[in-house]
């Protein structure tokens, strides 16, 4: 079915290169999730003439890999950690128990306790993340 490019399959291509280098995303990444050759991609790019259903490929192929890699920012960005809060904590039980040092220390030890959890919480989320995101490397 490959042919010499045509003007419209030239345009085609060079539209769906810009896409794919736009969200960059190299061929070879792109090959195994579009379920598509290197060579085939290099055609379609090239301005081959291919089944609209290789070009379909193509597309689902980016949308994938940049679905992927937005569900794995938002994983990331959503377990940020806010030192500011445990430190306005901190200030308010030792403003509150100035004058009782054991209940403060007891508290600011509870608070401490909670910060270290969180932190390792948000550290395992993060490998997750990555893990993941390499993962879809591998398999994309």
């Amino acid at each position: 079915m490959d042919t010499e490019p045509d003007a419209a399959a030239t345009r085609r291509g060079e539209a769906l290169r810009k896409i794919r280098t736009d969200a960059d995303i190299t061929q070879e990444e792109l090959a195994p999730q579009a379920v598509l050759s290197v060579a085939t991609i290099r055609n379609i790019e090239y301005g081959k003439t291919v089944r609209s259903s290789t070009i379909r490929k193509f597309r689902n192929g980016i949308e994938a890999i940049v679905r992927a890699r937005n569900e794995t920012a938002g994983m990331l960005a959503a377990v940020e950690f806010d030192d500011a809060w445990y430190e306005k904590e901190r200030a308010y039980y030792r403003r509150t128990y100035r004058n009782d040092p054991a209940t403060r220390d007891f508290y600011i030890d509870r608070l401490n306790q909670k910060e270290q959890a969180d932190r390792d919480q948000v550290h395992a989320t993060r490998q997750l993340a990555e893990a993941y995101e390499r993962a879809g490397r591998r398999l994309a």
